[in-house]
């Protein structure tokens, strides 16, 4: 595709070439010697994303936006570069060639990973589209065993063994999580001068995740993000991740939430005549998610009974959502980006809550 405008504004504004290109020479030797090359991948809300050569490998360079979530101001760098570098260990993560805590370089934190190769679902209005033949049956329906194929490596790591022991807080990792997200969402009038909301079953699903923590859990990786936008698959059959990428909101913390946070989207056999819409899938074509959940205890061992647990708090935890339509509503983003993702928080809610009650043999909306 070619690039637009607004792209070359951003790359010129965001990778400014005449400090990048020394810092490159001087760090990541991989790139080659010749004259650099920069090209503009992609944005999005946690990213923006360049490739970067010197004639020798392809690297990729991951910063900040211009308006990062206030979250990731002073972390985007630490949690992109060390979850890459220890993910690799289980093959789903690029490694990271080098990363720069200075922001007088390019305005920002940032690091290169090296480019793996492969394709990435992309995204249109309402569906994640794959690449042929992956976008038919019955090859389709093998793309979701592998992400769970991907999230049980990921699970199956060692943390403490390849040094990242201090990386997250696994000690009351669950104990944290609704505090830590109503904290969040109360924090948009202070951050953006904007009044927020209330969310329909907000209440509702904010007591039911109280009620029904688990008591335990094994502590391990956590993507944070999980989705097949944020994978890279083998080019043929069968359906293979070569690689996760966006690993901004990875921890230590329960990997059973990555597994939630991904089957949440699909069917559940409980309604079967129900397809989902509050994800950007559609999964008339996939497994249930009563059919990954088994394959992914089999690979890990883990319990998967407390699946509905860990759905509900991944669709909940998407009330950061909210942060973009704070943002447009002072200017700070398009009131179309603000209009999609705080649509996206209501529909996810509503899912959250109406999984509880099928927990709780409740009736749920038709």
């Amino acid at each position: 595709m070619k690039a637009t405008q607004a792209d070359l504004e951003t790359l010129a504004s965001l990778a400014p070439r005449e400090r990048l290109d020394p810092w490159l020479a001087d760090n990541v030797r991989e790139l080659g010697d010749g004259p650099l090359i920069i090209n503009f991948l992609h944005g999005g809300t946690s990213n923006t994303v360049f490739t970067v050569s010197r004639g020798g490998s392809q690297g990729v360079l991951r910063r900040t936006p211009l308006t990062p979530p206030p979250w990731q101001r002073q972390e985007h760098n630490a949690r992109g570069a060390g979850p890459e570098s220890a993910a690799a260990v289980g093959c789903t993560a690029s490694a990271c060639l080098c990363s720069c805590d200075d922001p007088s370089v390019i305005g920002s934190p940032f690091f290169v990973m090296e480019r793996v190769k492969g394709w990435a679902p992309g995204l249109t209005e309402g569906d994640t589209v794959n690449m042929a033949p992956f976008d038919c049956l019955p090859y389709k329906y093998g793309v979701p065993f592998a992400m769970v194929d991907a999230l049980v490596r990921l699970a199956r790591i060692d943390y403490k063994a390849i040094g990242h022991a201090d990386f997250g807080r696994p000690d009351r990792f669950l104990d944290r999580q609704v505090d830590r997200w109503l904290s969040q969402l109360d924090s948009d009038p202070e951050l953006y001068d904007y009044p927020g909301r209330r969310i329909p079953g907000f209440d509702y699903v904010t007591d039911w995740l109280r009620a029904n923590q688990p008591n335990s859990f094994v502590p391990g990786i956590m993507h944070g993000d999980v989705g097949l936008p944020n994978a890279l698959f083998a080019p043929g059959p069968p359906a293979q991740v070569t690689a996760l990428i966006d690993w901004e909101l990875a921890t230590i913390g329960d990997p059973l939430l990555d597994l939630g946070g991904f089957v949440h989207s699909m069917c559940d056999e409980r309604e079967p005549c129900r397809v989902p819409q509050h994800g950007s899938l559609r999964v008339d074509d996939y497994p249930t998610r009563q059919a990954l959940a088994p394959y992914y205890a089999a690979g890990t061992g883990a319990d998967p009974a407390a699946l509905d647990y860990y759905m509900v708090l991944a669709t909940y935890e998407c009330l950061h959502r909210g942060i973009q339509g704070a943002q447009a509503a002072i200017g700070l983003l398009p009131a179309s980006s603000g209009c999609f993702f705080s649509g996206l928080g209501l529909r996810r809610v509503a899912e959250a809550q109406r999984i509880a009650r099928l927990v709780e043999g409740l009736p749920v909306p038709d």
